[in-house]
């Protein structure tokens, strides 16, 4: 039986090729998080610094009318549409990019 280990993908080790995709999808949600935090600070004039993606948004003084706004600079800026109903279960900066990532990982864009 062959080993996992041993096969090739274009010269590269199987868990080679897991490594650096897990190393590319980590950068990629890190970018798109900063992101979403940049947009978040700029929007609702918070110190990007001090803006923790785990908090939840109420919490941050950003009301239900200023995040459907906000949602629709989110949706420009990453090219991509959040259901109605992914939205009713946003509650943090971290909920939103995880809808995001997911978003642009359907389009094909991730």
């Amino acid at each position: 039986m062959v080993q996992p280990e041993s096969i090739k993908w274009h010269g590269e080790a199987l868990s080679e090729r897991k490594s650096v995709n897990y190393k590319r999808y980590n950068a990629f949600r890190m970018s798109t998080l900063a992101r979403i935090q940049d947009l978040a600070a700029k929007e609702f004039s918070i110190d990007p610094t001090s803006l923790d993606p785990h908090v939840q948004l109420d919490t941050l003084g950003i009301d239900s009318l200023s995040f459907i706004e906000f949602m629709f600079k989110v949706e420009e800026e990453f090219g991509v549409s959040v259901s109605d109903e992914n939205l009713k279960g946003i509650k943090t900066l971290a909920d939103l990019e995880r809808h995001v990532v997911g978003a642009l990982a359907a389009a094909g864009k991730g």
